[in-house]
């Protein structure tokens, strides 16, 4: 608008100047006149030329526009994914302390059945003993019809001396003097490639009663000299993956996976007796990767003192 008003003003200033050129010369009006013509061209063209720049500050302000509501699009859907994975994590969370409660309770009753079980076995044993002690005073006092005094002492130290060859029993509590269990397992989530005969890294202790596991050596150390249990899970992905347990160089139980196009998972427990200090372990067969996450506990290694002969035995 401002272009179209300088222009008219322009023709309107320059009016009076032709008419006085046209009363008195003709010539000098033709040549008024074409300036005048030459001039709202330049002024045209200038118009023209403003009325494109602005077509195109317009478009790119569109564009500006429409490139800010991406960004704000974006961060809105980045927002929206951040809240969700802080809505999972907080589930994670939950669901591990369940699961560290659920393995308490079973590791609580998997003590306890051990308890009646040896419980039982020194029942049983002591009541062996009893009656083996009855049958010798049965046996002692029908020989003792018509033989003399130094006879029977001699038959009394007799069976004393065999009673006394028996296996000493104590009053069972607990495991013993010693309650030993422990259970292990990988960090967080992570896929691990591992070389063949190579120690699996567990590194996060849930249980170790009786300090029996070094995380320096990746093994269980027994403490005491007993019967115990010893169990191993390990997951591997794609490749076949096999493991040992192993006490003091002694493969006790293979653990091998399959080779399927996922993840795979196998498991082996042994019940061994072991002296103290013997230490126990597991170690690759082959290169393979290992996988670990510990609230899944997809890799885990656990064991536990069934007997300690120590303390039966003393």
């Amino acid at each position: 608008m401002s272009v179209i008003f300088t222009l008219t003003t322009t023709v309107l200033a320059l009016l009076p100047v032709c008419r006085s050129n046209y009363v008195g010369e003709v010539p000098n009006y033709k040549v008024r006149f074409h300036q005048i013509l030459q001039k709202i061209e330049s002024l045209e063209t200038a118009f023209l030329e403003c009325n494109r720049k602005s077509e195109t500050l317009q478009q790119s302000q569109w564009q500006q526009e429409n490139e800010n509501r991406l960004q704000a699009s974006k961060i809105m859907q980045l927002e929206s994914r951040a809240m969700m994975m802080d809505a999972n994590e907080s589930k994670v969370k939950e669901l591990e302390k369940k699961l560290n409660e659920a393995f308490g309770v079973i590791d609580k009753l998997v003590k306890e059945v051990e308890i009646i079980k040896l419980q039982r076995r020194l029942a049983n044993t002591s009541s062996n003993q009893l009656q083996y002690c009855e049958k010798c005073e049965k046996h002692m006092q029908s020989q003792g019809k018509g033989h003399t005094n130094a006879d029977k002492i001699s038959g009394n130290r007799e069976i004393s001396s065999r009673i006394s060859k028996l296996p000493r029993m104590k009053r069972f509590s607990g495991f013993g003097k010693t309650n030993v269990a422990f259970s292990v397992t990988m960090a967080t989530w992570h896929e691990l490639t591992l070389a063949s005969h190579e120690l699996l890294p567990f590194d996060v202790v849930s249980v170790n009663d009786g300090n029996g596991f070094d995380s320096n050596l990746k093994s269980f150390i027994c403490p005491v000299t007993g019967i115990y249990f010893f169990t191993a899970t390990i997951t591997g992905y794609i490749h076949k993956f096999e493991c040992y347990i192993v006490i003091d160089g002694e493969e006790k139980a293979v653990i091998s996976t399959g080779d399927g196009p996922s993840f795979e998972q196998a498991s082996s427990s042994v019940v061994s007796h072991c002296s103290k200090g013997q230490r126990v372990y597991i170690f690759t067969y082959n290169a393979a990767t290992a996988i670990g996450y510990a609230s899944g506990r997809f890799t885990v290694f656990s064991g536990f003192l069934i007997t300690d002969l120590e303390s039966v035995s003393s």
